[in-house]
């Protein structure tokens, strides 16, 4: 073998990220290592090898299997439509090539109407991260569709939550594979021995306030300052340029205990060992304790935790940034001048999402079909959509780390 091109269909870019030395693409003398390649229907990849010490015409073996699909030779070549000057040099160099160099067809890979590979029919419980949820439930639709006979079910209820039920359906299983995946904003705090991980997509959070508040810009100084009840009320807080500092105190909404969005803003902007204060009022509006001056309340999710910023004037709080529009009344601040995005790797406020799993799922279980789907296939679409960023993009730029999966 001397050289090796690979070409996808328009639109299929993410097929890219297997055809490289670290998914498994090698090669020596005559033979060629292809990955293991999860293709959506009516996707296909071509191969287009250069060899020497062959005869037009000699056979190609291929060894290995195919869930579904079919490989199919290319027999001929297109001419160019507007063949190059050649000097007489280059016709005689040529000319002494073709004696010992030929080109062998392009193998195209071409699924057929039956499921694409990684499909598996039965039933998925996705769990954990409610940040993530949105990404996997238009990850769970598509799979379904591409996959007849696949139940996924979307149940976020926070990644502490879900890594527990998961946990819990693995010890019940006794031995059989839970058909759960729970998924966590950041590594998951105590995770039992038998769980194992893989990072799935990068994601941005943002604070947020409500509209009412003319800022549009925290410092991660003053940000801290506020959580930690150091400032309690927006006049005294500087830096307002020309905005009149509105007079209300600072209501600060904040996750439940064993959310990984609480936990990676804890980690990101708090920097501080014993996280965020107590609950000074259950209802964001009147402090249980008047000697208190820090107004302190806490959400289960973030669709409640937005709500309650939206009527809550001076209220301020953190979420993941949503593709889709914040509510009116709700605005998502830069944080020292930078504008929340998983791209931007200066900006502060991020975490890996990672998907966990009781074991490592059987090549053939819904499990590991999903999430071959969601990290290397079409599913990684419906992470792209929610403006977060796939594990797999060279833009993360390593900043996901490695997977954790025994034997590998």
């Amino acid at each position: 073998m001397r050289g090796l091109d690979v070409t996808q269909r328009p639109g299929s870019d993410h097929l890219a990220t297997h055809f490289t030395p670290g998914a498994g693409l090698a090669w020596s003398e005559g033979t060629l290592k292809i990955p293991r390649v999860p293709l959506g229907r009516g996707e296909y990849y071509k191969l287009l090898v250069l060899l020497d010490g062959g005869a037009p015409g000699d056979p190609v073996t291929v060894r290995g299997g195919l869930l579904e699909g079919r490989v199919t030779p290319n027999r001929a070549l297109s001419p160019d439509d507007t063949p190059p000057l050649l000097s007489r040099w280059a016709w005689a160099i040529i000319s002494a090539l073709t004696a010992f160099v030929c080109v062998l067809a392009t193998l195209i890979l071409l699924p057929d109407e039956r499921l694409p590979i990684g499909c598996a029919t039965g039933r998925l419980t996705l769990t954990g991260s409610t940040a993530f949820a949105p990404a996997l439930r238009g990850a769970a639709r598509a799979y379904e569709e591409e996959c007849p006979g696949a139940e996924v079910e979307v149940s976020a209820a926070g990644s502490g939550e879900g890594v527990e039920t998961l946990t819990e359906r693995g010890l019940a299983a006794k031995g059989r594979f839970p058909s759960v995946i729970a998924f966590s904003d950041g590594p998951a705090i105590d995770a039992a021995p038998g769980l194992v991980r893989r990072p799935v997509a990068l994601t941005a959070f943002t604070v947020v306030v409500n509209a009412k508040l003319p800022r549009r810009d925290l410092t991660p100084d003053e940000i801290r300052a506020i959580f930690l009840g150091d400032l309690t009320h927006w006049k005294q807080l500087k830096g307002w340029k020309g905005e009149k500092a509105p007079d209300l105190p600072v209501t600060v909404v904040s996750r439940t205990s064993g959310s990984g969005t609480r936990a990676t803003f804890e980690h990101t902007l708090l920097h501080k060992g014993e996280g965020e204060p107590a609950v000074t009022a259950p209802d964001c509006r009147t402090r249980t304790n008047a000697d208190v001056a820090l107004l302190r309340c806490e959400r289960p999710s973030t669709e409640a935790l937005l709500r309650t910023v939206a009527g809550t004037p001076g209220a301020i709080g953190y979420a993941e940034r949503r593709a889709d529009t914040l509510p009116r009344e709700v605005r998502a601040l830069t944080i020292g001048g930078t504008a929340p995005t998983a791209r931007t790797p200066d900006y502060p406020f991020t975490a890996v999402e990672y998907a966990y799993t009781y074991g490592t799922p059987p090549e053939t279980s819904p499990a590991a079909g999903f999430l071959d789907y969601l990290t290397t296939g079409p599913g990684t679409n419906a992470i792209l959509r929610q403006r977060q960023l796939p594990c797999g993009a060279p833009e993360t730029g390593g900043r996901c780390g490695p997977d954790e999966r025994p034997g590998e």
